[in-house]
């Protein structure tokens, strides 16, 4: 049954994709540690079915196979491409938490910035790096025995990289949108801050030579 409504181009179809679409991204590109590669890439074969079997999107493909079979091709070699970037992002921010961690262990700890763990603070370091999401999520441990932290295992990301591999366009409209406005509130943030600790550092700077 041929449905005119799921025509591909017209009002239905763009609110289905809309909708979708939202879904998508929320589900791909949200927070890392409640990303859900499943429901992505399952709202993505929906609606695709849907196409299939309730629109014209099976004339399309009947009608020129050659160009579909082309088109495919094309879409997963480019998913595969776009992987590579959003890996290399995604291990930057596993360690970029990791330093962040080591800092904020540090500072509570009383140990000086940018110098190791003590020995007797490693047992509590381990535990730290080991109880937090970083090993769910990535694999990322800490060995005692060699004093270093474990670098993120395959396996434990596949799926995201699965994920973005196959819902490339979502991710890179996404990345390129949101990275940039985040980029921008960081830079105001880190502009404000340093205004503030000039203020606080010239309104104290002569206190201690008060009688």
């Amino acid at each position: 049954m041929n449905l005119e409504l799921l025509a591909l181009g017209g009002v239905i179809f763009w609110v289905i994709i809309g909708i979708a679409s939202l879904i998508i991204v929320a589900a791909i590109e949200g927070n890392e540690e409640k990303s859900k590669p499943g429901l992505a890439i399952g709202i993505f074969v929906i609606v695709t079915l849907i196409f299939l079997i309730f629109g014209d999107l099976w004339g399309y493909v009947t009608a020129d196979w050659k160009r579909v079979v082309g088109f495919i091709f094309g879409y997963f070699a480019a998913g595969a491409l776009w992987s590579l970037p959003k890996c290399y992002c995604m291990l930057r921010g596993v360690r970029e938490q990791l330093h962040e961690m080591k800092d904020a262990f540090r500072e509570e700890k009383d140990i000086p910035a940018d110098s190791p763990i003590p020995e007797e603070h490693i047992v509590k370091w381990e535990n730290r790096v080991n109880n937090s999401n970083l090993r769910d999520e990535y694999g990322v441990e800490y060995d005692r025995e060699n004093k270093k932290i474990i670098a993120p295992r395959f396996r434990k990301y596949r799926g995201k990289l699965l994920m973005w591999a196959c819902l490339w366009p979502w991710s890179l409209v996404w990345t390129f949108i949101r990275h940039p406005v985040l980029w921008g509130i960081e830079l105001v943030i880190d502009w404000m801050q340093g205004l503030y600790q000039r203020m606080s550092d010239a309104m104290f700077s002569g206190f201690n030579d008060e009688e």
